[in-house]
C-alpha cells in the first residue's frame, strides 16, 4: 500500500483473511490527517515498487527493501514529501 503522503506498507496475504461480500472491511495502513490510499497491489516475489510523483520524480525499489510488517502499521517512507 502506498499513500499520498510518500508512505508505504508491505504485509503479507496470510494477513489478510477471506471475506464476505456484506462485510465492512479491515484497516491495512495507518494513514495521517489529510493522507489518503492511492495505491495497493499484489507483487510477486522479486517485484520492484515504482513510485512517481505529481511533480514528476521517480524511485524505482526493489520490493526487498520494504520491510515485511503486519497490517495497520505506519510503514516507511517511500518518497519524501519534498519530492511529493
Amino acid at each position: 500500500m502506498v499513500t499520498a503522503q510518500g508512505q508505504a506498507l508491505r504485509f503479507g496475504e496470510d494477513d489478510v483473511r477471506p471475506m464476505g461480500r456484506g462485510a465492512g472491511g479491515v484497516n491495512g495502513i495507518k494513514l495521517d490527517e489529510g493522507d489518503e490510499v492511492v495505491a495497493f497491489n499484489l507483487v510477486k516475489s522479486g517485484a520492484a515498487v515504482v513510485v512517481v510523483s505529481e511533480k514528476g520524480w521517480t524511485k524505482r525499489t526493489p520490493m526487498a527493501e520494504y520491510p515485511l510488517q503486519g497490517r495497520y502499521g505506519k510503514g516507511v517512507v517511500t518518497l519524501p514529501t519534498k519530492y511529493l
